[in-house]
């Protein structure tokens, strides 16, 4: 089951001071716990070297990518090829000494693509379908 932002969750306090059952919406539930874990570390994939294409594995993850020559491209894939859920964020890492390009495959808009200067990190989060 997976619960609604609009849910409402009761908690019961069976005695003393407050004694009582409280309703506490699923969002308020959520954005608790985000406040009470450690913000996530973000693990590192291998290292990939030349043109590479996003998999579902590297959902959450930094993906370095290592340069010597220019020309390499990392390709953001289809939905139908890979079905990242919305929401889903991929550092991209630039481990080499030349530019590296962030490319969308067919049918795939990624905004402020381009160019990943040596030694810099972008961030691509999927925001649709």
């Amino acid at each position: 089951m997976a619960l609604q932002p609009t849910d409402l969750l009761a908690i019961t306090r069976p005695s003393g001071t407050g004694a009582g059952t409280y309703q506490l919406p699923a969002a308020a539930l959520a954005e608790l716990v985000a406040q009470l874990l450690p913000p996530q570390l973000l693990l590192e994939t291998a290292v990939r070297s030349g043109n590479t294409t996003l998999a579902l594995g590297d959902a959450g993850r930094v993906v370095p990518v290592a340069t010597s020559s220019s020309g390499i491209t990392v390709t953001v894939p289809a939905e139908a090829s890979v079905a990242f859920a919305i929401g889903t964020v991929v550092n991209v890492y630039n481990a080499g000494s030349a530019a590296i390009t962030v490319a969308g495959a067919s049918g795939v808009t990624v905004r402020n693509g381009g160019l990943v200067a040596p030694y810099q990190e972008v961030s691509l989060r999927k925001r649709a379908a």
